[in-house]
């Protein structure tokens, strides 16, 4: 398997991008992104940034009330367990199925949470 490196950590890439830069600057071109720091933030960071604290609050409690429930329940497989802690830890769901279930596997993990969620009176 081989794994791409990211484009600027290829060897010449910085010096290749300073160059680059100072054309622009010549040019009269000016990058928000180098005036705007919240621009650099991802797309959570931010979002946690600017939410409301109620929000964030909420989602929390929403998370605590999910470890609850699956410390109180009794599920039908073990499999149903992991997928639902492994949400509750706050991994996406792409990378839920792919620590639970082989690649070839085609029923979604999103069922699964729904489910329960739903058997929970969460949604």
């Amino acid at each position: 398997m081989t794994i791409m490196a990211k484009p600027s950590d290829a060897p010449g890439f910085k010096q290749l991008a300073a160059e680059w830069n100072k054309k622009l600057a010549a040019s009269g071109f000016r990058d928000i992104e180098q005036q705007n720091q919240r621009l650099k933030k991802t797309g959570t960071e931010y979002r946690y940034q600017m939410a409301d604290p109620a929000q964030i609050n909420n989602r929390a409690n929403y998370f605590e009330i999910i470890g609850q429930k699956i410390w109180e329940t009794t599920f039908d497989s073990e499999q149903e367990r992991q997928i639902l802690t492994y949400y509750f830890e706050g991994i996406s769901q792409t990378k839920i199925k792919d620590l639970v279930y082989p690649p070839v596997c085609r029923f979604t993990v999103y069922k699964r949470i729904d489910k329960w969620l739903r058997r929970w009176g969460l949604k």
